[in-house]
Formats: structure tokens, sequence, C-alpha cells
């Protein structure tokens, strides 16, 4: 399936491209014919047509010679004929023409006041519309692009001025554009083959109903545009992963904490909250919006990725991991190491042969100044190591040297895109850290990262979360979701939590359900994107009924997309969806727990 996306997404952005060099190329082409054209009276005698009155009015001997002048600067113009024409009540001849090298030798030249039968209506249309005019046409000569320009004698005559390039010769420049709309198109499908197979393989760790939720995610992704590729992604699949874990949160509540099954809903929980971390990051990358960096422990980190890890590499490559001892905490965003990791293992496991091994390491590391005059590449400082290591096929000199250029890649075709290494390195050199290879043909390779320590660092090592009990309330709220599942999950959260709840599943509703109610409505907790109204519309109508009613507004998109776009204002109570129900609940009580002073 990944496959066939790609090809459709290769073939429509190679027709796109070719369509648009065809219109650019025609354009030129009229251009330079319409240059042409406006030159022939420059090579005739300036009376030449108010004395072409009738077949006997110019000389033989004048007429070859303008039929030298203009063939010679035929060629040299790039057309295939040139030539001018007269209309005699709704007869046309040629007055004036080149003529290729073969007439000249064959002694078949059109001659002065030719009688032009094969002229058609865009002919007599150029001689009456009074202006340059292109279009394609057909003789005896062959098919041919032309653009007739009306000219002036000096005597007020009218006479058509016109270059014509055959069709053929039109198809070879159109032919030879074919190679470079390929690659250009083939260059935007790969710079989005890393997200496409990071997602896929994610993916893989949820339920088969989570299996088939991504296969319409990839479908939808082939109807979008790659600037709104990532936003569409996260926002579905977050409302989905709201649902799991909304649902996973209430089951918890009521599972028997020495059950099995309490441990079954916390992995899902678990897998959940990650998936949600891998969307966040998606929509990140593809939007390059900033990243969120934060204090982590390395360790920590590579551990969770390991279960994934070990999928993705298969079962014929055992995985060793060897964590470092009193680890220094590093701060980056945690889906930057996860991407990395994902990416070397991808590598080592191609480089691998049947059986083999790849080893993750981490450690403590410091450089002097003297070192790193000695190891180019190399910066003073104390860093955290991230190393991956396999014993695969190893790599020679000259590709060490290009390793970490964009597009390239030592592996055949459409089974890399060598983008992996360079987004690596990009991500090492975003964080302030330098990466070294290790390899030999045939020795297998050693990656290994230097993340520059947290040193001022405030926060607390291992610090565990309090579980923070968040109080509820017998306030009203209007819930406003058009995604029924969500709707449902989020109203049980709030019904749990004491509050009366009025529910809608679109904004008519929503407004309905206000005008009715016979109470007040202390706060109103809608969606942001709905196909009926958005929810900023929803709550100016809201608080046109209920003033000091409180607004929580919540989406798939982030806060600053949502603000970009335009639906929301920067600063409003906003809350991500997939959120747990203590996010929720805080929100929702903080928002409460306001003074009602309007500014």
């Amino acid at each position: 399936m990944a496959f066939t996306f790609l090809a459709i997404i290769l073939l429509s952005v190679s027709i796109y491209s070719y369509n648009v060099k065809k219109s650019e190329t025609l354009s030129l082409i009229d251009n330079k014919l319409f240059v042409a054209a406006l030159s022939i009276k420059n090579l005739l005698p300036k009376d030449f047509h108010d004395r072409a009155k009738n077949s006997e009015a110019i000389a033989a001997e004048e007429d070859w010679q303008n039929i030298k002048a203009i063939s010679e600067f035929t060629n040299r113009a790039g057309c295939t004929f040139l030539y001018t024409l007269v209309q005699d009540d709704d007869a046309i001849y040629i007055t004036a023409s080149s003529a290729t090298k073969e007439e000249l030798d064959q002694n078949v030249e059109v001659r002065y006041f030719t009688h032009f039968k094969e002229a058609d209506e865009n002919f007599h249309r150029a001689f009456d519309s009074g202006k340059a005019y292109s279009f394609t046409h057909e003789d005896r000569w062959g098919t041919f692009r032309a653009m007739a320009v009306p000219e002036l004698s000096p005597d007020g005559k009218v006479y058509l001025a016109v270059a014509e390039l055959e069709i053929s010769d039109i198809n070879k420049i159109l032919k030879s554009n074919v190679i470079e709309t390929i690659i250009m198109a083939i260059l935007v499908i790969c710079g989005s083959l890393p997200i496409f197979y990071l997602l896929l393989n994610r993916f893989r760790q949820i339920s088969e109903k989570q299996k088939k939720t991504e296969q319409q995610l990839q479908q939808a992704q082939k109807m979008e545009s790659v600037g709104r590729l990532a936003g569409g992604v996260a926002h579905d699949f977050n409302n989905m992963l709201g649902v799991i874990l909304g649902h996973t949160e209430l089951a918890l509540l009521q599972a028997d904490e020495n059950h099995e099954l309490h441990d079954d809903l916390k992995e899902i929980q678990k897998a959940a909250k990650r998936s949600a971390d891998i969307t966040k990051q998606l929509l990140a990358f593809a939007r390059k919006q900033t990243i969120s960096p934060k204090k982590i422990d390395l360790n920590d980190t590579v551990e969770s990725m390991l279960n994934m890890l070990r999928r993705l590499i298969g079962e014929d490559i055992d995985l060793v991991w060897q964590p470092g001892a009193h680890l220094w905490p590093v701060k980056m965003d945690p889906s930057q190491i996860d991407q990395i990791l994902a990416n070397l293992c991808v590598n080592a496991r191609d480089a691998i042969s049947g059986v083999g091994k790849l080893t993750i390491e981490t450690g403590r590391k410091t450089f002097d100044e003297e070192y790193c005059k000695e190891h180019a590449g190399f910066i003073p400082g104390e860093f955290v190591l991230l190393a991956v290591s396999d014993n695969g096929c190893g790599m020679d000199k000259d590709i060490l040297d290009n390793l970490f250029e964009p597009f390239f890649t030592t592996k055949e075709v459409g089974k890399g895109t060598g983008l992996g290494l360079a987004t690596i390195y990009g991500i090492v050199k975003q964080n302030n850290g330098f990466i070294n290879v290790y390899s030999e043909p045939g020795q297998g390779s050693t990656f290994k990262i230097y993340l520059p320590r947290l040193v001022d660092d405030k926060e607390t090592d291992k610090a565990v979360p309090e579980k923070k009990v968040i109080a509820g309330g017998t306030e009203t709220i209007l819930l406003v979701e058009d995604e029924p599942s969500i709707l449902r999950m989020t109203r049980m959260m709030l019904e749990r939590k004491g509050y009366t709840v009025l529910s809608a599943a679109t904004p008519s509703e929503a407004v309905e359900k206000a005008k009715s109610h016979s109470g007040a409505i202390d706060l109103l907790m809608t969606d942001v994107v709905m196909s009926e109204m958005n929810g900023r519309d929803l709550s100016r109508q809201i608080t046109d009924l209920y003033p000091d009613i409180r607004l929580l507004f919540m989406s798939g998109y982030t806060a600053n997309v949502i603000a970009h776009q335009g639906i929301l204002d920067d600063g409003v109570s906003f809350i991500q969806k997939p959120f747990s129900m203590a996010d929720m609940t805080e929100n929702v009580r903080k928002l409460l727990d306001m003074t009602s002073d309007k500014s």
C-alpha cells in the first residue's frame, strides 16, 4: 500500500509539473515567434507591401533576394517559416516567404503572390482582429504553431507578418522536459518519506482497530496537499486517541489495582499517550513548528523505545541495550530521540544480512581543548553519549564522506530516501551536539551522538509527580463536540465529577439548548473546528445569551495552528485533544474558579 501511495503522489506531482512546464514552454515559444514576426518588416524594402498589389508588381529578382534574406534570418531565429500575407477580397496571398534548404535545392520555394489556399479562419481572424494572434494550423507543409502580427505599410496597407514553428519541433522541446519533471517529483516525494515511514511503524503497536484507522489516515493523506498533511493526520488521530485515553482512564477508576486487567489498561494508556506524542512531533516536523525541549533522562527515553525497536529490526537481529550509569540530564524534545533511534536502527537492520547484532549504549563523556584540537569535529565540554552499533556490511571512505548529505543513499531504488541521516544530523546540530561515525567495510558501523549536558538544572532529578486530586463541582456545562464518541466520553468524565452537562452534537443544537435552558450555564466547552460553524462563532452566539459564561475550546490541532488559521485569538483558554480526565477537569475547575470580572 505504501508503494501505491507513493506512486500516486509521484504521478500527480509529475503531471502537474509537466503541465506547468508545458505552459511555460509554449509561452516562451509564442514570445519567440512574436519577436521573429516583428522582425520581418526590417528584412524587406519599406515600400514592398505598398507595391505588392498584384502578381506582376514585384520582379522575380527582387522576390529571390527577399527569399534569401528571410530564409537566412529564419534559421538564426530558430523558426520553421517566416512569411507575409496580403488579403484581396476573400483570398489570401503569400507576398514574401522563407524557404527550407530542401525547397531551395529542389527549386520549389514559395514565390511572390502565391495563392494561400489552405489559409483557414485563423488567418482571416488575424486580419480582422488588428492585433497579434497565436494559433495552431495545418497546411500542405505540415502542422505549425503560428504567430500572426498585423502590420501597416507606409501608405497604410494592412498585411500579416507570420512566424511558424513546426509542432514536431515543439514536441521535441516538451519531451526534453520529462526527465527534469520526474526528478523534481521524486525530490518532492522523498521529502515526505521519513515522516511516512516513522508513522507507519508506530501505528503497528496499536490494536487492529487502530490499524484500520491508520489505513484511513493514509488514504486521507493522498487527498491532501503536503502543506496540510501533518495537521490533518494529527487532528483526526488525536480525536481517536482522545477516545481511547478517556475510556481507558474511566475504566481504570473502576478496575481493581490487583487485577491483571488493571495492568492491561495501564499498557493501553501508556501506548496511547506515546502515540499522541508522535502525532504532535509529526505535526511539528511537517509544519516546521518550534519543538518542545525538556529535561530528560536518556536511559529512560531509550528504554521506552526498546519494544518498538525490536519489532522494527525483526527477530533475526539481537538488540543489546547497555545503559550507562549516573547519566547527566539533557534538554531536548523526547520525540527527537525517538526519531534518531528509529532512523539509525532501520539503517542498521538494512546493513545486516541474515542474523546480526545491534547495540545501543549510553554514557558520559568529557572532552578538553587539547583533545578537540587533535580530533576534528569534536567540541570541548561535558556530553551525554548515545551510541548505536551494528555488525553489518560497514562503509568505505567515499560513503562516509557523503553520509549526511540530503538524498545520498547506498540502498537500492525504492528502499531508501537518503534523508534519514540528514534528519539526524539536523536534530543533533539543533540541540548543540555533534555526531561521529566509525565504520570499515565488512566490520560494521558505530554512530556516536554527543548531546550537551544540562548544566543549569533547576528541576529535581527523578522527581515523582505528585498525584493531583482535582475537585469537581455542581455547575452547568454546555458541551459541544461533533465527534459522537468524544462527546459521549467527555460527558461521562464531567458527570463523574458532579457537573450538570448539556451535550450537543452540532452548534445549532447547542444554541437551541442554550435558549431553552431555564437556569444558568456556567461554562461553554466546545470543539473549535466543526463543519456547521467554528467554535469562535458559536461562542459569540452563546455569549449573547449568557454574558458571564466561561469559554473553554478544544481541538486536535495545536493552539498555535488554531490561532495562525484565525479561528481563535491568542491567549484564549484552550485544551488540546487527546486530553486526560485530570487535565480536562483541572482546566474546567480553573476557569470556573476565576472571578467573573470581564475585561
